[in-house]
């Protein structure tokens, strides 16, 4: 009788074991364990279930519920229940691509090395694989929600609809994006919430998971069908970053944008949202480079007066963004914000956005001190669906924003 590492028997290998005809496996190896346990030292537990989650959520992605997930020692074998040995090669070579490029975004994991192969075997031969590879269990699949929100969380979240918020060039004056929003229902006043407004700090982790959830299932479903039906336009998905810190939970969000078609990747934008003051230089670094290949723009976007935007200028994203509605109402002081945006974005060779952009004055002074893309009330109201780009001058905002006041 056959036995795992620690002397159980797996009824489902077993089974394997008892079959005639050929298996098609998929050997999945990663590399260079070694460096990472000398470089995380005692934090190598740790990092190794990391490394081992990442790599069973991208199988687990990738391949059919009736296909076994066998974790070893190095990695793991996957016995395809219904593919022809073309389909399994074309699948292993899929799941090797995306771990390595996930896995070298990570700092810290970055010399893992994901080799995957391909082969048509029989019950003999898998039973040998088994005892050379260390089988240690049988990897239970998991539900796609477990990571998602609180276990047993049910309710009701502070949006009530994905709105799409048209996103101004100043420089070719046109209405060139549409950023994806969650909006409240009205408030007393008429006036609904939006974006990193609806996260209250007691629940905020929570909730920002929820709300990455959202924006990139029903936030993205109309960007892939209206996508080229008025000819191309961008998509900006706001992500918020405290939940991104999460590796599960960023692996899921990876996984779903990496599904839409290269064609339409070139026309997606994503924003980090809701940072705050002292969040990790290495953090903010690593997540930008796992998110870096399947998207055009990169933008971190603050919240709160006095961001220290020199410190981040390392981590190469594409664009600095101030959330102006979370910045002190005194002129002054939001005049300071703007000026220190600026200063470190130009010093990065970054672009300046600003969202939020409600007031006349905010506009002006923004336009006018060199910010590239703004959005908000000021510059045109949200719709149901993404807008194609559209020509747009200063002068007609001025001029709106004027008879409006």
């Amino acid at each position: 009788m056959w036995a795992d590492d620690n002397g159980e028997t797996i009824p489902e290998l077993q089974e394997l074991f008892n079959r005639t005809g050929g298996l098609d496996i998929g050997q999945l190896q990663f590399i260079n364990l070694g460096a990472v346990k000398r470089r995380t030292g005692e934090r190598w537990e740790s990092f190794q279930e990391k490394i081992f989650q990442t790599g069973q959520f991208f199988i687990e992605k990738r391949t059919n519920p009736e296909d076994l997930i066998i974790r070893c020692r190095d990695g793991f074998i996957i016995v395809f229940a219904e593919l022809t040995a073309s389909a399994a090669k074309k699948k292993c070579a899929s799941i090797s691509k995306e771990m390595n490029t996930f896995f070298l975004g990570r700092e810290e994991l970055r010399e893992v090395q994901i080799t995957i192969s391909h082969d048509t075997i029989d019950a003999s031969q898998l039973r040998k694989l088994a005892e050379a590879s260390g089988v240690q269990s049988i990897a239970e699949r998991s539900n796609d929600d477990e990571h998602a929100a609180p276990s047993g969380d049910a309710s009701p979240t502070p949006w009530e609809r994905i709105v799409y918020r048209p996103v101004w060039d100043a420089r070719s004056e046109a209405l060139v994006s549409n950023k994806c929003c969650a909006q409240s229902a009205p408030g007393n006043d008429g006036e609904r919430q939006e974006g990193v407004l609806l996260l209250p700090e007691d629940s905020r982790k929570s909730l920002s998971v929820r709300l990455n959830n959202d924006l990139t299932g029903d936030g993205l479903a109309p960007f892939r069908t209206y996508a080229f039906k008025s000819g191309p336009f961008s998509l900006t998905l706001p992500l918020q970053f405290l939940s991104l810190e999460d590796p599960w939970h960023r692996s899921q969000i990876v996984s779903r944008i990496s599904e839409i078609p290269s064609e339409l990747r070139q026309y997606l934008l994503i924003m980090f949202e809701g940072l705050k003051a002292g969040v990790p230089v290495s953090h903010l670094y690593e997540t930008v480079h796992v998110f870096r290949p399947y998207v055009k723009m990169i933008t971190l976007s603050a919240s709160g007066p006095g961001f220290p935007w020199e410190r981040y200028g390392e981590c190469e994203a594409d664009g600095f963004c101030v959330d102006v509605r979370t910045l002190p109402a005194s002129g002054s002081a939001r005049k300071r914000d703007f000026e220190h945006l600026l200063t470190a974005a130009r010093r990065g060779k970054a672009h300046a956005l600003a969202t939020g952009v409600e007031r006349a004055d905010d506009f002006f002074l923004l336009a006018q001190s060199g910010y590239r893309y703004l959005s908000g009330e000021a510059i045109a109201p949200v719709s149901d669906l993404p807008a194609a780009p559209s020509h747009l001058t200063a002068e007609s905002i001025h001029a709106r924003l004027r008879g409006s006041g």
